[in-house]
């Protein structure tokens, strides 16, 4: 009788998941810092905007970028440049480590997305 019959096809998908997760990691990570890129940083700028605009808060927006970041990385090569990336995130996530998203956005550039009344004691303690 075809209405007891019953075929299952089970098939481990983990290590597709795992390759999905890991490349959604390069599309938002930078790889030098491990940090979010541009392209997070731009996602999260949305949502963030529009939840200030609904709760009538402000956002705050930091640019911090390295003096002469081309320069050392013409004059000193591609590793020494990353190290130099990875030396300033260490001294950003201890600097401020409430900040809602800390992204390098390239070009020796990093981003710090906060709340308002965050970015205000950032610029208090000579971070802006």
């Amino acid at each position: 009788d075809a209405a007891d019959a019953f075929h299952a096809t089970l098939q481990d998908i983990t290590s597709r998941c795992e390759a999905e997760r890991a490349l959604d990691d390069l599309a938002h990570a930078d790889r030098a810092t491990a940090l979010p890129n541009r392209h997070a940083l731009l996602n999260r700028l949305g949502e963030a905007t529009f939840a200030a605009q609904r709760d009538e808060r402000l956002v705050g927006l930091l640019v911090i970028g390295i003096d002469q970041f081309a320069l050392t990385h013409e004059s000193l090569g591609h590793a020494a440049s990353d190290q130099l990336l990875r030396a300033v995130t260490q001294r950003l996530l201890h600097l401020a480590p409430g900040a809602g998203m800390i992204a390098y956005i390239g070009g020796g550039e990093f981003a710090l997305l906060m709340d308002a009344s965050d970015a205000d004691e950032a610029a208090a303690q000579g971070m802006a």
